[in-house]
């Protein structure tokens, strides 16, 4: 039995942003990542 991938497997240079509770997380994602989750 085949079981397709349970997430999304989009190349990276089609992803703009990340949408989380914390705010919407523009580039550079790893200096705004730590920023917008409170993470230093």
């Amino acid at each position: 039995m085949f079981n397709p991938p349970v997430f999304d497997v989009t190349p990276p240079k089609y992803v703009t942003a990340l949408i989380t509770e914390k705010g919407i997380i523009y580039p550079p994602f790893d200096k705004n990542i730590p920023r917008v989750l409170g993470v230093t």
